[in-house]
């Protein structure tokens, strides 16, 4: 037994399209209950598929708008963990002084060339490129390869990649 609006929707849909899918399912019944008749015909036919292409780009955009959202932990990409040397601005004069960054997640621990130790996060108007050190009260950009860091008052650290390898030995000749 059909109810009244399986009967309206079976008679819209033929006075439109005699090929034009049945609905047979109570739950797409219900979903589509409450749209205007103008609104059913344009679901239940399949020549006209505006309606139904307007709520898929709607949805896969809502969709990559969502996964597009990041926060503060998912944002810093460079992996800053090591030994650094203040190059430029370095506090008290201590240039090629070590300074030392932890990093885990998007949280850093940080000590200067003058052992001031300082919590860092990743800044909130750009958490890709900058931190924020919480007991200095500055900021800091780093380049991507995380090779060098920045402060806001000119003090600049590079990353110390250690003593440079000995260089090979000369070639020996036989003869």
């Amino acid at each position: 037994m059909t109810t009244p609006l399986e009967q309206d929707l079976t008679i819209e849909s033929e006075l439109v399209d005699r090929s034009a899918p049945r609905i047979a399912s109570a739950d797409a019944l219900t979903a589509i209950k409450g749209a205007e008749p103008a609104r059913r015909l344009m679901v239940l036919s399949p020549g006209r598929t505006n309606e139904v292409s307007s709520i898929r780009i709607t949805s896969i955009a809502l969709g990559i708008a969502a996964a597009m959202v990041a926060s503060g932990a998912t944002a810093q990409t460079a992996n800053l963990t090591g030994t650094y040397r203040c190059v430029q601005d370095c506090r008290d004069g201590l240039i090629d002084y070590p300074a030392y960054v932890t990093q885990n997640g998007p949280e850093l621990n940080v000590v200067d060339e003058a052992g001031q130790p300082s919590r860092a996060t990743p800044d909130w108007s750009a958490p890709a490129t900058r931190i924020w050190l919480d007991a200095w009260d500055e900021s800091a950009v780093y380049t991507p390869d995380a090779m060098t860091i920045q402060f806001d008052n000119g003090r600049i650290w590079q990353r110390d990649l250690g003593p440079l390898p000995p260089p090979p030995p000369p070639p020996r000749w036989n003869r």
